[in-house]
């Protein structure tokens, strides 16, 4: 008995075969080359502007071509930039705080990075590069934010205790005019009209009583953001001088009002009024003279002497 030998069946389609081992090879290195990283693409218009990306990160780019903001692929920090591509601002790990993480922008006067601090103050002499001085610039402050000796009147300052030059002196008034602005006393017949004569009743003036009282403390309030209770300024004590309700009694023309009450006396037109006083005196000592004038004439007359 013989023993045929094993018989090899022939490929009945090698060429099939092989293309389709070409085409499995050809799909597994896509597969790998899609898995590898991008190491250079672009999202941009016509211009150039638009969205990069290579080895160094991810980056926006203008239509100048200059690289405005980047995703640094070394260290993930969103890094922006000016025109000229100097760096500007920093978003995550800090060269003003190596170890940490956070914002900094870029201090180019000093040429440091200064970390962005949130939730907290800086204090004025931690803040580097300011000026020594500043641009006047017109601005208002309340009254109670000034604190050196120094009157402010219409936008004339000058010390308080102030020498006042000059060959020609005002006295001061306050207007009520909303503003309580300060202005000079003026007498000319320039600036007046509806002139007339008048005079007020010389007995009355005389029977105007001086007094001496005592001031009432002011409260002066504390400033808005400050603690503490409000200040009481204590008051003249010993003052000489009238009560505005009793000299309205008797001469109002010289009592001053403000909101619809009585509020002070215009003490330079009290010597007006004395003047009316001083006026019926003369008349009445001339009276007099006439009088004993007569009299003196009319003892002569009748051979009698003084």
């Amino acid at each position: 008995m013989t023993t045929d030998a094993p018989r090899s069946i022939p490929d009945p389609d090698a060429r099939a075969r092989l293309n389709d081992r070409q085409k499995e090879q050809d799909r597994r290195i896509f597969e790998q080359e899609r898995g590898a990283p991008q190491r250079s693409m672009s999202i941009s218009d016509e211009t150039g502007k638009g969205i990069r990306v290579d080895e160094t990160g991810f980056r926006t780019v203008d239509a100048a071509g200059n690289t405005v903001g980047i995703f640094q692929t070394s260290d993930g920090t969103f890094v922006i930039k000016d025109n000229a591509g100097n760096p500007m601002a920093r978003f995550g790990a800090l060269l003003s705080d190596v170890g940490n993480f956070g914002g900094e922008i870029w201090d180019s006067i000093n040429s440091v990075w200064v970390k962005l601090v949130t939730g907290a103050s800086a204090s004025w002499a931690s803040i580097t590069g300011k000026p020594t001085t500043f641009t006047p610039s017109a601005h208002t402050h309340a009254g109670s934010d000034v604190t050196s000796a120094v009157a402010l009147a219409d936008g004339s300052a000058y010390a308080f205790n102030n020498n006042v030059a000059g060959t020609t002196f005002y006295a001061v008034w306050v207007g009520n005019d909303g503003g309580n602005h300060l202005g000079k006393n003026t007498s000319s017949l320039r600036y007046k009209q509806n002139v007339r004569p008048y005079s007020v009743d010389p007995a009355k003036v005389l029977q105007l009583e001086p007094k001496i009282f005592d001031r009432k403390p002011v409260r002066i309030p504390t400033p808005e953001g400050q603690e503490g209770p409000d200040q009481m300024i204590a008051g003249a004590t010993n003052e000489y001088g009238l009560i505005a309700e009793e000299v309205y009694e008797l001469v109002p023309e010289i009592v001053v009002w403000y909101d619809d009450q009585i509020d002070g006396i215009r003490y330079d037109l009290l010597a007006l009024a004395l003047l009316d006083v001083a006026k019926d005196q003369d008349q009445h000592l001339k009276r007099q003279d006439e009088r004993i004038a007569a009299l003196e004439a009319a003892v002569i007359a009748l051979g009698g002497t003084l």
